[in-house]
């Protein structure tokens, strides 16, 4: 089976037939999926064939590219290459579109499909050499996201022109395994390359067996390992020493570890390197640290980050290096506003330290500047912040039950700075009652009872029955309530709700209101493809006005719906909404739209052709999405246009093709030239009288801008042409013509001066003797100013799609 999919899969012909045979129904009410509308296989385009993740669609379409760059067998015309290719093979063009986020070269989906590095380098090295080179200043977040996708390598280093430094690790806190590398001599010594963070790979098995290895590459520094494993000691296990976990004591271990290998920590290491002079030593876990004497500047000091993870440590510092200790107190508080500190002793140790210091340091009182963050649970060092420290903030106050008891019996105003939604609370605690013992029920916020409505708490709606009554229709927020509880289904709390703010007495007999509050249900149903209620909330609208006014809304905004769907079943069901629309805009006689958008355009044109809309604003016309997906360079938009189009408007292309090529080619530094190719090939009858004139003008215009793609197709160096040639002297004709043109534009371009050296192109120069550059005209605009999809069309019209 593999075998015939492979052999039908090779046959371009076959191949064609099967993906235009499987598009042929996605147009319509089908023509968009995930808000991308329907592409066939030529009409891929870079960014298409990495999204689709298939390996071998992307090889072959790259390899197709690449293809158009070998001139030899540009006349095989029965090669199975170019079978079914035009002449201008716009099939097999790619354009890398540099200036588009939502184009943005995405390869993480990537990983797993190439089987080793020969196929995963060949890929990048591709992708640099056809498209990314020219582009190297927009894309520095490229190499790191090639780095963490496939891994690090000097070769991958290379093809990229990376010379910056790159971080090792990702933010998963996993250790690349690529690094396994750094010892294999296959790949040589790693360059540029450092670690950021030690924190995110001290578990790691590959690390720990390799650690001896790891402080030997010229990128490692013993300081910053201690800070990020003593930082992650403390985090996770509050103590260094309490906590017989494996983690804790694999910690212990690779501190002790460090403590005997570093000459900067080891005072017997250091001695035998540089002598005695000017240290002493302490002892420390067994081993020597050494002091240093004299030291001035707080980088020279070990540890001196790590004060506060580890008590031997913050004695160490306190002892030795009070001032610079202190200072770097001072700046961590200024730097951050608070003070870390997860351990009880640690904190009992800095209370009894700090009120001692003299000088400058007696201006940062403990009880007044002082603010000590901590994810301890421990009720001791609770106590101690709540004794000796008015600001401090309990991280984990939320984890226990206990913890919460603590603080509502001391000091309940700490949780007016907590989310209680927003962490998970132990399972027998509840937020709501937590609530009601800390603020009366006037006061309650409107995202405190917003969480009752998503939680369908109506006995906690009940306690705050003043508050939903009188206050917070002031703010508002009515709607929101309403359509977050339809949105969680607690239709006992719509009901509820309803019946307080809309019903009776409580509205002033005032429809409009609840008219527009049916109205937000009504997108918000639509918008959960709930086609039941749709109708209900539509049918709920009393105003008959407001009901014209909504349908008039809703029939434009149901093809943004329909186009953003992802799957069959909420295509049917918005299928169904767009057609109860219809029958809608039919029972009040709706002729008039305040504004189209592209999706209503592209889905249902014979509808807004049919009914004869007058449209007011925003109204994008076939010819102008004709011309964004020239912009766009979307081959399959450019179709779509062409296909929809009028006989007149057809017409009106036509006469103006040539103008609109040459615009286009002229007001962008870097086209697109996968549509330009397909109109070249598409109008070629039209376009084929005006063929050396119009060449003349695309040799200025690729001079002008630089545009070494278009220098080489006009001087044959691709399998492509532009005009289709009738011979063999036709062709040799144009090149020399085209040779011409370029070298007599007013600009220079070391592309096009390299290429003639080497072409040593045999011109007739009697036959160009008065033949002057030809400047193509600067004032053709044709409204290419456009920078978004959807809302960007400068060309406005009333009535004509």
């Amino acid at each position: 089976m593999n075998e015939l999919f492979q052999k039908i899969y090779k046959n371009v012909f076959l191949k064609n037939k099967i993906f235009g045979y499987l598009g042929s129904q996605r147009k319509g009410y089908y023509l968009y999926s995930n808000s991308v509308i329907y592409h066939q296989y030529d009409d891929l385009q870079l960014h298409d064939i990495i999204n689709t993740r298939n390996k071998v669609i992307l090889l072959e379409k790259l390899n197709r590219y690449k293809s158009l760059f070998n001139n030899s067998n540009s006349n095989n015309s029965n090669s199975d290459n170019n079978r079914e290719r035009s002449f201008t093979y716009y099939q097999d063009w790619l354009d890398y579109n540099s200036n588009s986020n939502k184009k943005k070269i995405d390869i993480e989906g990537l990983k797993g499909i190439f089987k080793d590095d020969n196929e995963i380098d060949s890929f990048l090295n591709d992708l640099y050499q056809l498209f990314l080179n020219e582009n190297r200043n927009s894309l520095e977040y490229f190499p790191d996201l090639v780095f963490r996708t496939f891994g690090y390598t000097n070769k991958r280093r290379k093809i990229m022109g990376f010379n910056k430094t790159f971080s090792t690790h990702s933010k998963s806190g996993t250790l690349n395994t690529d690094l396994t590398r750094l010892f294999d001599t296959r790949y040589g010594a790693l360059k540029n390359i450092q670690f950021r963070c030690y924190s995110l790979f001290i578990d790691d098995p590959f690390f720990l067996e390799n650690k001896d290895r790891f402080r030997s590459l010229d990128f490692w520094n013993d300081n910053d390992f201690v800070y990020g494993l003593l930082k992650d000691y403390c985090t996770c296990c509050n103590s260094i020493n309490s906590n017989g976990n494996n983690n804790n004591n694999n910690k212990l271990e690779l501190f002790k570890w460090i403590l005997s290998v570093s000459s900067f920590f080891n005072y017997d290491l250091y001695v035998q390197k540089y002598g005695s002079k000017g240290v002493s030593f302490t002892m420390m876990f067994g081993y020597k640290v050494v002091v240093y004497k004299d030291v001035e500047e707080m980088e020279q000091v070990p540890f001196i980050k790590s004060g506060f993870f580890l008590l031997e440590v913050f004695q160490y510092l306190s002892s030795f290096y009070p001032n610079l200790f202190n200072e770097s107190v001072i700046l961590e508080l200024v730097m951050h506003q608070m003070i870390k500190i997860e351990d009880y002793q640690i904190a009992k140790a800095f209370v009894e330290y700090w009120p001692k210091q003299g000088g400058k340091f007696e201006h940062y009182p403990l009880e007044s500047i002082f603010v000590i963050s901590t994810h301890s649970s421990d009720m001791r060092l609770f106590e101690l912040l709540r004794t000796h420290f008015p600001q401090y903030q309990v991280r984990n106050i939320l984890s226990t039950r206990a913890n919460i008891e603590h603080f509502l019996l001391h000091n309940p105003g700490i949780f007016e700075y907590y989310d209680l939604f927003s962490t998970t609370l132990p399972s027998d605690v509840d937020p709501f009652e937590i609530y009601k013992m800390i603020k009366p029920a006037n006061t309650m916020s409107n995202n405190i009872i917003l969480e009752a409505v998503k939680r369908g708490r109506i006995d906690f709606l009940e306690h705050c029955i003043d508050r939903i009554v009188t206050s917070l229709p002031l703010t508002g927020g009515k709607k929101t309530f309403m359509m977050c509880a339809y949105s969680y289904g607690h239709w006992n709390i719509l009901d509820y709700l309803y019946k307080l703010w809309y019903s009776g007495a409580n509205n002033g007999g005032n429809t409009l209101e609840s008219d527009e509050m049916y109205k937000s249900l009504l997108y918000q149903s639509m918008s959960k493809y709930d086609l039941h209620n749709s109708i209900v909330f539509y049918n709920s609208i009393k105003d008959v006005n407001y009901q014209r006014q909504t349908t008039s809304a809703l029939i434009v905004d149901v093809y943004m719906l329909l186009s953003s769907t992802t799957s069959r079943k909420e295509k049917d069901i918005v299928i169904e909404m767009v057609k109860f629309l219809k029958d809608a805009c039919k029972q009040h006689n709706i002729h008039q739209l305040d504004s189209t958008n592209k999706p209503m355009v592209l889905q249902d044109i014979e509808y807004i052709r049919q009914q004869q809309f007058i449209v007011f604003r925003n109204t994008p016309s076939i010819l102008d999405l004709f011309r964004e997906s020239m912009v766009l360079g979307e081959l399959n938009e450019t179709k779509l246009a062409l296909s929809l189009m009028t006989n007149d408007q057809h017409q009106r292309l036509t006469g103006s093709i040539t103008s609109l090529i040459i615009a286009y080619l002229n007001q962008h530094r870097k086209p697109k030239l996968k549509v330009i190719l397909y109109l070249f090939d598409r109008f070629q009858s039209t376009l084929a009288p005006h063929t050396f004139d119009l060449l003349a003008k695309i040799c200025y215009i690729a001079m002008e801008f630089k545009n070494h793609h278009l220098i080489d197709i006009l001087l044959h160096q691709t399998k492509i042409r532009l005009f289709k040639p009738v011979s063999p002297q036709h062709d040799h004709e144009m090149l020399c013509h085209n040779h011409h043109y370029l070298s007599v534009a007013p600009f220079k371009c070391d592309h096009f001066k390299n290429l003639v050296k080497r072409l040593h192109i045999n011109t007739n120069k009697d036959a160009y003797q008065n033949k002057n550059t030809i400047v193509p005209d600067k004032d053709v605009i044709l409204d290419f100013n456009i920078t978004h999809q959807h809302n960007s069309f400068n060309k406005r019209q009333n009535y004509y799609i």
